[in-house]
């Protein structure tokens, strides 16, 4: 709009107010130039003729007391573009008002879509207003408009034109212009509300019913958590509301006595296990049944040195005792005496076991002797040990490895030359299962060394002694090896 055009306007209003003084009308109160018929009606419930033949309201397809204008549904109660009827738009500077056109809006209706200063809103463009539909606009104008959200009017491109809205039931301006309900809300006396049985939830703008949660802060029971917005309260997972307490407990803690499926247990102390009314007993779940203190009620309970799985036996009908007991042990370890108090333990020894990986004792000087302990509690378990012999020359050279201990004469030993399962000749046969083996020279060996005569024991070298349980049950016998040259 131009400025003289403002300025008509203005001087429009000022001249209706002088006659409304002399005549005691209404002033710019009262419909002027273009106000629909029937005083009063605010164009929102009644049907009305669009161009065209085509009849505006509910039947077309609008709700909540709107007409449809062209494709747009509208109040025709407060657009000035469709004041009273389609295509009824009011004049410049005048703004629809119970479906007429007047220079104020009616009491009960407040101004919206005007800045502080007067002016209309500007869109978010930042255009300067256009002409209206009343009047034909200057050149480079658009008098293109589309309803806002309040039932008003938005030119395109520019500003929105001031309307008049019921900030105490409009859902886009409740209590105040621009003030729009949320999803759901309607509005209600100037505030927005939601329906029967709903309330509104901050969180995520929307209504929810009203027993249900909008976060957890409205759940009355400490502990409890709000799953999501409309959500119902309740304990986290492996969590249960106790009433006594008015708290989550664990589902394992009982609540009320009736909580109590053990036979003489009672709930003492609400929040914490059953307890048993025997001095010294406790309610074990496991095994429907109060048990001594001491014993285990699930296999959790039993914990023994080197033991990697146990159990928990019960005993008696109904169970009266319960025990636990050695399953497997950790590995390199056993459980020879079948008592969990000690757990497993008898432990292999540190020695090599596998012909790759000896433990060696390296090369013995001439009378040296090297001695080596084991323990192989188990059937199948072995040790290797590798020595290296080099005086096979010297007639003192005496090469001996016996088992120096050997408990019930249960362990023996090989001798190889290789990794290859290749045992050593001895004079009684192969050098396979013994106790004690040994090569010297005799009494009868001829000569001296460097005489012709001379007749030297083959060299040696590094072989290796395999020694392993031939015989008994597992134990935790030690063995004792001694090598010598």
């Amino acid at each position: 709009m131009t400025r003289h055009r403002r300025l008509r306007a203005a001087l429009a209003c000022l001249l209706a107010l002088a006659l409304a003084v002399v005549l005691g009308g209404g002033g710019c109160a009262n419909g002027g130039g273009g106000s629909a018929s029937g005083g009063g009606d605010d164009g929102s419930n009644g049907d009305v003729t669009l161009e065209g033949g085509e009849t505006g309201g509910e039947a077309s397809g609008c709700t909540g007391g709107k007409t449809m204008c062209g494709s747009t549904c509208t109040n025709t109660g407060n657009d000035p573009k469709n004041c009273g009827k389609c295509g009824n738009a009011c004049p410049t500077g005048q703004v629809c008002s119970m479906g007429m056109c007047g220079y104020s809006c009616s009491p009960g209706e407040t101004l919206c879509g005007v800045n502080e200063g007067g002016t209309p809103a500007m869109d978010a463009s930042g255009a300067t207003e256009t002409g209206s539909s009343g009047e034909a606009g200057e050149a480079g104008e658009s008098d293109a408009t589309v309803s806002d959200a309040a039932g008003g009017t938005m030119d395109a491109g520019g500003p929105s034109q001031p309307y008049c809205a019921n900030t105490g039931n409009d859902n886009n301006n409740c209590g105040g212009c621009g003030i729009v309900c949320g999803t759901g809300q309607t509005c209600q006396s100037g505030s927005c509300a939601c329906g029967q049985g709903e309330k509104i939830c901050i969180a995520s703008g929307t209504c929810i019913p009203s027993n249900s949660c909008c976060n957890s802060g409205d759940c009355a029971i400490p502990g409890e958590i709000c799953p999501m917005p409309g959500g119902q309260c309740a304990c986290p997972g492996g969590e249960r509301e106790c009433s006594v307490t008015n708290s989550c407990i664990s589902t394992n803690s009982c609540c009320k006595p009736t909580d109590c499926t053990v036979a003489g247990s009672t709930c003492t102390t609400p929040g914490q296990a059953c307890t048993c009314s025997m001095t010294g007993y406790k309610a074990c779940l496991a095994f429907n049944a109060c048990l001594p203190n001491a014993d285990c009620c699930t296999a959790t309970d039993c914990t023994g040195a080197h033991v990697k799985t146990a159990s928990c036996t019960p005993s008696g009908m109904p169970p009266t005792s319960s025990a636990c007991g050695v399953v497997t042990c950790d590995p390199g370890w056993y459980d020879i005496n079948g008592q969990f108090s000690d757990g497993c333990e008898c432990g292999d020894d540190p020695l090599g076991k596998a012909c790759g990986s000896p433990t060696g004792v390296g090369q013995l000087a001439l009378g040296q002797t090297v001695s080596k302990t084991g323990q192989l509690p188990g059937m199948g378990e072995s040790d290797w040990i590798q020595v290296t012999f080099s005086n096979e020359g010297a007639k003192a050279f005496h090469a001996l490895i016996t088992l120096a201990t050997n408990p019930n004469n249960e362990f023996a030993f090989d001798v190889d030359s290789d990794c290859s399962g290749t045992h050593l000749t001895c004079m009684d046969g192969s050098c396979s299962q013994k106790t004690t083996w040994e090569v010297f020279y005799g009494s009868q060996a001829t000569g001296n060394p460097g005489d012709p005569m001379w007749q030297p024991i083959s060299a040696i070298g590094t072989i290796y002694v395999h020694v392993y349980r031939v015989s008994g049950a597992p134990s935790c016998d030690q063995y004792t090896l001694n090598i010598s040259e």
